[in-house]
């Protein structure tokens, strides 16, 4: 007995999460509906993620900040993330309409159409966006968890410290501590995951089932492959190998616990913790890994981006819907700006797609369609936010000479 415990304890949090994940899969099948019982562990696990993601952001952004030593290169570095994420994103977009008529999503799906729900998009103003980016009260910002809120507080509060100087030195040194602190509260944390993501898939197996998924096989395949593609490929082999000389298998094996996570929880945000492990086993700089991570989680949407992209050519096809190529390119434009712009808006997949269809001339009912299998494309979707944000921090760091290459002065690197 003593000598399982050991091995279960010498396990990484990569082999944990797996198999809680199939674990909770098998059960869910086996007990059907009554396995929500299990739901309270998964609850669990995100009330404690949610609970550390503010304080740690907050305290991350302004130490950031606060660390600034030259403001020109700070705005290169700001310029530069948002730039690749730009690109990325539009990618992604290219990627989902690719594979959503490689696979003919909307060819031959047995759905019927007749009791679709037609729901209304939410479209926010452009003065709307605007200011839900700047908080009335940061406390209520903090206590709804509305990052780009605290995050857009963040930044100003540690610029403001980098002014007033040495008198500022006291705040920085408490946020300072508070970020180390949250560092630790996450690794407390995370050794709870592998029990959480049971609950989570037991719950969501036994609810759902199966055999919700055989009517948008093609469509679940073509997110999955797109996500796929735009991970290994365009961020793993393309950005980090090619360009930053960081080999694919590093890559992947310092990110591997984040995509499991995320792919388990289906939170990219909740995942900034393990984000921030990955970014420092790469050898990026604590002041770039900090910035990017923080700032990613709300503005790196890979994920929706494809699935725009593959609900378009769903819905153009399953009700017989032609564009021209323009028009597709179009959409593409669209499409990249509504899944950066809506970052960090409550049910922000929901609004994109229904922006993108309605900009599109496709019928909204499509958001009803897709929506019995939204969790399972969101499980897979989700993987290229957390990997284009990794990815981000490790191409800056490099255009900026800070980014350790050699492995063996990573060994030892802790979070």
């Amino acid at each position: 007995m003593a000598k399982a415990v050991s091995k279960i304890r010498s396990m990484t949090l990569f082999s944990k999460i797996m198999i809680g994940f199939a674990l909770g899969i098998t059960i869910g099948a086996i007990m059907g509906e009554k396995a929500s019982i299990f739901a309270v562990l998964g609850s669990i696990l995100i009330r404690l993620l949610q609970v550390v993601v503010v304080p740690l952001v907050f305290s991350l952004m302004v130490v950031a900040i606060a660390d600034i030593d030259d403001m020109q290169q700070f705005g290169k570095i700001a310029l530069k993330t948002v730039g690749t994420y730009v690109v990325f994103t539009f990618v992604a977009t290219a990627l989902g309409l690719g594979m959503g008529f490689l696979f003919q999503v909307g060819q031959g799906a047995n759905i019927d159409t007749s009791t679709a729900v037609i729901q209304d998009p939410v479209v926010l103003s452009v003065s709307d966006t605007i200011l839900s980016f700047i908080p009335s009260n940061i406390v209520q910002a903090m206590t709804e968890g509305n990052l780009i809120q605290v995050i857009f507080f963040a930044v100003i509060f540690g610029f403001s410290l980098l002014a007033i100087g040495e008198k500022g030195a006291p705040m920085l040194l408490l946020c300072k501590s508070l970020a180390e602190t949250m560092k630790k509260f996450v690794n407390i944390v995370l050794a709870f995951t592998p029990i959480g993501v049971f609950g989570l898939m037991a719950n969501v197996i036994g609810t759902s089932g199966l055999s919700i998924i055989w009517p948008y096989l093609k469509t679940i395949g073509a997110v999955y492959t797109a996500a796929s593609i735009q991970t290994i490929v365009v961020h793993g082999i393309i950005v980090c190998g090619f360009i930053c000389r960081v080999p694919l298998k590093r890559f992947l094996q310092s990110s591997k616990e984040s995509m499991a996570f995320a792919f388990s929880t289906t939170s990219s945000v909740a995942t900034i913790p393990l984000a921030l492990k990955a970014v420092k086993k790469l050898g990026v700089s604590d002041r770039i890994g900090n910035f990017i991570i923080t700032i990613g989680s709300n503005m790196s949407m890979d994920g929706i981006a494809i699935y725009e992209g593959v609900a378009i050519v769903f819905a153009a096809q399953l009700f017989g819907v032609e564009f021209t190529l323009m028009e597709y390119f179009r959409i593409m434009l669209i499409a990249t700006i509504t899944s950066m712009g809506l970052a960090g808006v409550p049910g922000s997949g929901l609004i994109a797609i229904s922006v993108v269809l309605q900009t599109a001339g496709l019928p909204l009912e499509t958001v009803g369609l897709l929506a019995g299998v939204d969790r399972i494309l969101n499980m897979g979707r989700i993987i290229p936010n957390v990997t284009a944000d990794i990815c981000t921090s490790v191409l800056v760091a490099k255009s900026e000479g800070e980014l350790e290459l050699d492995p063996r002065r990573l060994a030892q690197a802790e979070f």
